[in-house]
This record gives structure tokens, sequence and C-alpha cells, in this order.
């Protein structure tokens, strides 16, 4: 059996690398691209009057990367809860009827958005039991508005967001 010539296997050696470099550089192109800078999301709640009873459950959006980014809707599968930019009476009725919520995030910003129930809490008997929530979280890069943004989803449930409102401070 002949050896190959030496030629032949620096040949094959220079493939070898390029290819390995070329795998990582769109390993990093994804990541750059689809991961880096998404924005933070989770579920939170707070009194708005010390010492109140009652509290208020938020989505809690925050802005981790270098540039802005643009919230474009938030949703709420399934659909018991509305989400509204802020706790004025038009936020609430665009909430209700499933309008967009619309939200520029910059560098290092944060903003809370309000989770409106859509069914009456006090006609929703005690007992019932939890049901999951998924909130999906549509946004796009200010920077490259053109390019899709996989959602950001935050996963909860009734009965988890109860109790974070009951904990709040």
């Amino acid at each position: 059996m002949a050896e190959p010539a030496p030629d032949t296997t620096l040949v094959e050696a220079i493939k070898l690398v390029g290819g390995i470099a070329g795998l990582v550089t769109a390993a990093f192109v994804i990541w750059d691209r689809w991961v880096r800078g998404r924005p933070l999301a989770w579920v939170t709640a707070k009194k708005l009057v010390v010492g109140a009873s009652s509290s208020y459950e938020y989505i809690r959006l925050q802005n981790p990367g270098p540039v802005g980014v643009f919230i474009k809707r938030v949703r709420a599968y399934p659909p018991i809860y509305g989400i509204a930019k802020d706790h004025s009476a038009g936020a609430i009725t665009r909430a209700v009827v499933k309008f967009d919520v619309n939200v520029l995030l910059g560098p290092s910003d944060t903003h809370d958005l309000v989770i409106v129930p859509l069914r009456d809490p006090s006609k929703v008997p005690k007992d019932e039991p939890s049901r999951w929530v998924c909130f999906l979280i549509y946004w796009r890069k200010t920077s490259s508005s053109w390019l899709p943004q996989v959602p950001v989803p935050v996963m909860t449930s009734t009965h988890d967001i109860q109790r974070i409102a009951a904990a709040a401070p």
C-alpha cells in the first residue's frame, strides 16, 4: 500500500482547519444575531400604595444589550390575560381588546407591563385548579429591525402569579 504524498496530507489538514473555522464562525454569527441582546422577561408584582392589601402583577422587561430593543407585542396563551403598557384607562382598554403593546427599551432600560386579568377575579372560584400560562414577547433590535427574532417566552401558572402578587413588598 502506497503512502500518500506529503503535499496531500498538508492539503487535507488545511481543509480540516478551514472547515472547523467555518463552523465556529457560523456558530458565532447565529449566536450574535439570535441570542445576544435578547430582552430578559419575568413575572413580578408590587403594591402601588404602601400598606395596601392588593398588588399589581407585571411582566418586567429588561434590555441587557448594547442597542435598543423594540417590543412589538405581548400575547398570553391561553388568552386569560391581557397586557397593558401602563395603568392608564386607555392602556387597560387596549389590553382587553388585545391591541399591540409597543415599548422602546434603550440599553440597560427596564419597563413593567401590567398583567390584566380578562375575567372578573371575584367570579373565579377559590379552588379553581392552576393553569399554565405562556407569555410570548415579540421584539426586534432597533439596529436591525428587519431581522426577525425568536419571541421571548415566559412560562408560569396562574397560581404562581397569585403567589408572586401575595408576596409583593
